[in-house]
Order: structure tokens, then C-alpha cells, then sequence
């Protein structure tokens, strides 16, 4: 077998995969044994390697093992473990169940004794066997953490910066055992998941999840990556900044400020026009503005109505709550009047504001559209090429109204979520969700690309946080 990373390596067998019981071939395997995972002689070791979290087993204790099921005669001894994670609890491990995501993934990872060291095992197909456990935090504040994992969680602090590493009790992967007790797993010929990729593993991937607390999934999340030159955007700031972010509880901070005014938004004046630019744009000439809140005393003027959603209905808008995501996201841009023009506010690390709904698709097909969306979804037939517009009544914002009702908002500092990326922007998201009907996002979805294409995703993937501060502001925000 050729594996992939060679010259001309054929890449047939890549990880990880979605694992969909329509594909499955039940077969009946000698007992999977494993040995010396849990033990609690020796040590172990915990290191950040600017990636993720790698845990070894050292020290006078006897090598862990595992042996049987579908790795024939031969035994594999453990490398490390290691974990996968991503920017929200409810999609960051690497493999999926029946299209099922999970908020983690650990994997340990074991070579082949009979070829000797794990250099050997890359080229060789049976060379590692991985055995893969599923993590998953539960949207509940209160929910306890779990005792064993704990034993790798309560000592991240101390392995905060790249290539540190700390030593941690010797029986840290006591929390496997409640995985393995689980009648059956699944298992298939892949590839690692990290570069070059060789197609030289037997994937063993437990079904149960281990339930983990959303404050030690955080804790993965603090963790600062290798460090790299500082890419710049195209204004020369540096990507310290970038959006969107997953508004994470344990990263925000309550703070009181002035009233957030909002004038003209409603107004009977002006003209609307809706254009299809890949992202749908709305502009106003009846010139709305914005000031207070988290803008100081600028006074930051309207741009146009920005729409982001996905291909599925659960996971559509930019940024999430606590991991919570949405169908879609409506971003309302202004620009910081005090620079004369909007060119000049792309530099400037608060040239632009911007206001940001959710909307939720809720329900069945049959659920009815909403009312104030229907002048936008309804008009949505008339620009369905690139370039197109159309214009729409001056009332085409009332659904901002509904976002308006709740005491409070949240606001950080980011960045534009287009190309080139500028961190300019002063974010104010509403944590009340409009509804939208499964017709109302399904019409967004029906407009083309240049490549007359349906516009199926539009969003950009979240970014690190890179110890910003986020703020809930709670006095009544909205005047």
C-alpha cells in the first residue's frame, strides 16, 4: 500500500469520517483487551504541543496495551493520548455519528510492537491502531464536572503557553473505562488526522460519550497555540482580533453603560434597495444612526443589512452563545461619522459598528413566515443572480424591533467577516432570537452565485479568542 504523504501516495483511506450505520457490516470479532491505561504506578505527563493536549504514561510502570477485535495477533503499545476540540460544545470532535457531532474527541493513540518504534509503523497499514473516545459538554450551567477527567482538566492552567507541560496523576485515564464498558464499537482502515496523513491506522471509535462540564471543555479552549509570524490583513493590522466568536459564558464579563440609541430605522422615508452580493445586502438612504452603549460619544451611521446562513438549519449564523447556534445571522453596519467616510473607518479599530440578530428556524415546513421578515423573503425571487436588485418597502427593518425587547446585549471587538478581514469592528449582538420559516431561509438558499450556483453557506468558520474580553451589558440597553 502507498500511504498518503508519499510522492504520488494515493489518498483512498483519509480520516476521520462520518460514521453512518447505512454502511455498516456487523461482524463478530475476539475480545478487545485492553491493559495498563488506568493503572496508577508510574506518572504521566500532560504537554501542550502548540496543537492540542498530548498525555504520555512514564516512569516504572508496565507499557499500556491493547490487543484482539480487529488488530489480528499482533499488540499495539500506547504513544499518546490526544485531544480534539473545536470553538463551540456542540461541534469540535473530529468524527460524527449518523451525523451526530460531539464537543470533543480524545484519541490514544498506539503503535505496532512487531515493527518495532512508531516511526516504522507511518508506512505500513497496520501500523497504528487509534482508539477514539467521544466527549461531550451538556448545555446545562449547573452540570458537575466529571471526576476523572478532571485529573487531566485541573491542571491545564499550568500548561497555558506553548511546550509547556506539567505532571499529572498516573491513573489520568481512568475516564476511559466508563467508554469501554459499552457493549460493541465501531472500526475502519484510515489515515491520521494531522499532516502528512498516512493511511496507516485501524480506527477503533466507542460510541457512548463520556459527559464532560461546559467549564472543562472551556479549559481546552484558554489554551495558546504555537506561536507564528503575525498575519496582517491587507491595512496591516495584525489578526489578533478576527470574528466571528463563539460568545463564550466563561469568557464574559456583566458591565453597566450608557443607553444604545437607535434613530430612524422604522421611518417612512427614503429608498430600500436589496442587492444579491453572495451575502445579500440591504441599503437605506434614509440614513439611520447609532450611538451610545459601547460606542462612547461617536455617532456611527448606516451602511447596509448583511445576511449569513448555512446549508442546515442548525448551524447557519457566525457567531453562537455558549456553544448555542442559530439558523442565520442579520448584520446591520454602520460606519464612525467621525471619520468623514466610510474608506477611511476600515483602518481604524472602531470604524465600524455593527448590530447582529439571530434568527432560528423553528418548527415543521408548516410553521407559518414572519410577518416583519415577509418584505425581504418575499422580494428575495427578484434578485436571485449575482448583481441583482430590487427595491423594497422603507419598513423592510421592523424585525429589529424584536431584538430590541430584551434587557441586554453582548459586545467585543472583532473584525469584518469578508475578506480582507479588518479588525475595525464593535460588535453588539441581541440574545433574542427571531423565528424564520423553513420557506423564509430555504429563499436565501435559492439565490446564485457568479456561477449561477445556489448560495447554499455564506458564513465564516469562528476564530480564537485570543483572551478578549466580552461584555454583557444589562441595564436596559435599548432606548
Amino acid at each position: 500500500m502507498e500511504c498518503a504523504g508519499d510522492s504520488g501516495g494515493r489518498k483512498w483511506g483519509q480520516s476521520p469520517i462520518d460514521i453512518d450505520e447505512r454502511n455498516l457490516i456487523k461482524i463478530k470479532f475476539p475480545a478487545l483487551i485492553m491493559s495498563g491505561h488506568w493503572n496508577n504506578d508510574g506518572e504521566a505527563k500532560m504537554r501542550n504541543i502548540g496543537t492540542t493536549v498530548r498525555v504520555t504514561l512514564e516512569g516504572n510502570r508496565s507499557p499500556a496495551t491493547i490487543q484482539g477485535g480487529p488488530l489480528a495477533t499482533d499488540t499495539y503499545e500506547l504513544s499518546e493520548v490526544v485531544f480534539r476540540w473545536g470553538p463551540s460544545n456542540c461541534k469540535g470532535a473530529e468524527h460524527t455519528l449518523n451525523g451526530t457531532w460531539f464537543t470533543m474527541e480524545a484519541q490514544a493513540i498506539h503503535f505496532n510492537k512487531r515493527y518495532e518504534t512508531i516511526e516504522r509503523c507511518w508506512r505500513e497499514n497496520d501500523g497504528l491502531a487509534i482508539c477514539s473516545y467521544f466527549l461531550q459538554a451538556y448545555q446545562i450551567p449547573t452540570w458537575d464536572e466529571h471526576p476523572s477527567f478532571s485529573k487531566i482538566t485541573d491542571d491545564l492552567y499550568k500548561i497555558t503557553q506553548y511546550n509547556s507541560y506539567a505532571k499529572i496523576p498516573a491513573n489520568c485515564l481512568s475516564w476511559m473505562r466508563q467508554a469501554c464498558q459499552t457493549p460493541g464499537y465501531y472500526s475502519y482502515l484510515g489515515s491520521l488526522t494531522t499532516f502528512p496523513h498516512y493511511e496507516c491506522a485501524t480506527w477503533i471509535v466507542f460510541p457512548e460519550p463520556v459527559r464532560i462540564s461546559e467549564n472543562q471543555a472551556d479549559l481546552f479552549r484558554m489554551l495558546l497555540i504555537k506561536p507564528t509570524f503575525v498575519s496582517t490583513s491587507s491595512t496591516g493590522l495584525p489578526k489578533w482580533r478576527q470574528s466571528p466568536i463563539d460568545l463564550c459564558r466563561t469568557f464574559t464579563w456583566t458591565k453597566k453603560l450608557p443607553p444604545l440609541y437607535m434613530t430612524n430605522y422604522w421611518s417612512d422615508m427614503g429608498t430600500v434597495k436589496m442587492t444579491n452580493t453572495g451575502r445579500t445586502e440591504i441599503s437605506d438612504r434614509s440614513l439611520p444612526f447609532l450611538r451610545g452603549g459601547p460606542l462612547s460619544k461617536d455617532e456611527f451611521q448606516f451602511m447596509n443589512v448583511q445576511f449569513r446562513w448555512g446549508a442546515e438549519n442548525s448551524c447557519g449564523a457566525e457567531h453562537s452563545i455558549s456553544g448555542i447556534w442559530y439558523s442565520m445571522e442579520a448584520q446591520v453596519m454602520h460606519w464612525n461619522t467621525r471619520y468623514g467616510s466610510i474608506d477611511k473607518c476600515y483602518d481604524k479599530p472602531d470604524g465600524i459598528a455593527v448590530l447582529s440578530y439571530f434568527m432560528q428556524v423553528v418548527g415543521c415546513p408548516g410553521i407559518p413566515d414572519n410577518p416583519s421578515l415577509a418584505e425581504i423573503t418575499n422580494n428575495l425571487s427578484k434578485i436571485k443572480t449575482i448583481g441583482s436588485q430590487t427595491n423594497i418597502s422603507p419598513y423592510c427593518l421592523l424585525w429589529m424591533l424584536e431584538g430590541c425587547k430584551g434587557h441586554g446585549y453582548y459586545t467585543y471587538k472583532g473584525s469584518l467577516t469578508t475578506p480582507p478581514y479588518q479588525e475595525c469592528v464593535i460588535w453588539i449582538i441581541s440574545p433574542i432570537v427571531n423565528k424564520i420559516s423553513v420557506r423564509q431561509i430555504d429563499a436565501f438558499r435559492s439565490l446564485y452565485d457568479g456561477k449561477m450556483t445556489n448560495i447554499l453557506k455564506n458564513n465564516r468558520s469562528q476564530q480564537r479568542l485570543h483572551r478578549r474580553m466580552i461584555y454583557h451589558i444589562t441595564d436596559d440597553a435599548v432606548a
